[in-house]
């Protein structure tokens, strides 16, 4: 008996099974199944060529979206123009300029967003946004009495602003949708406002 008790403690303990092969992939499989399964994003209808073409000469306001260096700069130059304009109309050049903001802020949006579904998001070559900026910037401000001074300088406050994109611009941008689109380059216009009526209030200590 004694040597028996011996013989069976020096035996070594039985060995776990081995996990049959395969057991990790077996398990994950059957983890994924308990997943409930991904929403299907349904598929962009393709948009005809026929309103594709001229919707994307209207948002890059006749090419100047197109431009590969600085295609937002190069629509600025449109609000440019329009402020111009306004100046050869005196004691009617806000009204002019309000009117032009309003209009192109209103019909930007749903276009900007008809871009994007072209284009992706927030597209290079839509640039009403730029153009609704610079006219927003100009507003308020004494043309008739420093008509060069404010559109020339609301021009480089406004692109700073544009390209620097302080808070909140930055946030509104990231957003989605055509008001996000237009609605961060108006902001930089109330920036760019703000700065240039400070300076015209400076101006006469210089």
């Amino acid at each position: 008996m004694r040597g028996e008790g011996a013989r069976g403690r020096g035996q070594d303990p039985p060995r776990r099974p081995l996990p049959p092969k395969g057991w990790r992939e077996a398990a994950r499989r059957a983890t994924e199944g308990k997943k409930p399964p991904p929403a299907r994003i349904p598929p962009r209808k393709p948009v005809p060529r026929s309103i594709a073409i001229p919707a994307r000469i209207l948002w890059t306001v006749g090419g100047l979206g197109l431009i590969p260096y600085g295609p937002g700069t190069f629509g600025t130059v449109a609000g440019v123009a329009i402020a111009l304009f306004a100046t050869d109309h005196p004691g009617h050049d806000q009204e002019i300029i309000l009117a032009f903001a309003c209009a192109i802020t209103l019909l930007g949006t749903p276009l900007a967003s008809f871009a994007e579904r072209v284009e992706g998001k927030d597209p290079r070559t839509f640039v009403w946004d730029e153009v609704a900026g610079y006219l927003v910037t100009m507003l308020g401000m004494p043309l008739r009495e420093h008509a060069w001074l404010c559109v020339a300088g609301g021009f480089f406050a406004f692109r700073i602003f544009d390209i620097l994109k302080p808070w909140p611009i930055r946030s509104i941008e990231a957003k989605p949708g055509g008001i996000a689109v237009m609605a961060d380059d108006i902001v930089a216009g109330l920036y760019a406002n703000a700065t240039l009526r400070i300076v015209l209030l400076a101006l006469p200590y210089f």
